[in-house]
């Protein structure tokens, strides 16, 4: 039985095509925005405005603590090298430290 050689040519590759039309056809249904689609994307993007929000007050809230902890930590160090000071001191005064 002698084919045309595009006759075998489509033959041969007839399930590629067929294959390849299915997945356009699935993901045009697909990509259709539904009413239930549409309520989805809204509620996705409610809740990205929410996280938006709340990461903005997290950031006020890491900026206060930060300016906290600096002023006490500033503190602290100001405590600590003060016996230092004062150690530094006696020994100039005692002629260890010149």
């Amino acid at each position: 039985m002698n084919l045309a050689w595009w006759t075998t040519w489509l033959i041969d590759w007839m399930p590629f095509f067929v294959l390849v039309t299915v997945w356009l056809v699935l993901t045009a249904i697909a990509r259709r925005r539904t009413p239930d689609n549409n309520r989805l994307i809204e509620l996705v993007e409610v809740q990205v405005m929410e996280m938006q929000r709340t990461n903005a007050l997290l950031d006020r809230i890491a900026v206060a603590q930060e300016k906290r902890a600096g002023a006490h930590v500033q503190t602290e160090i100001e405590t600590r090298a003060l016996p230092d000071t004062l150690t530094r001191m006696a020994r100039h005064e005692q002629g260890l430290l010149t």
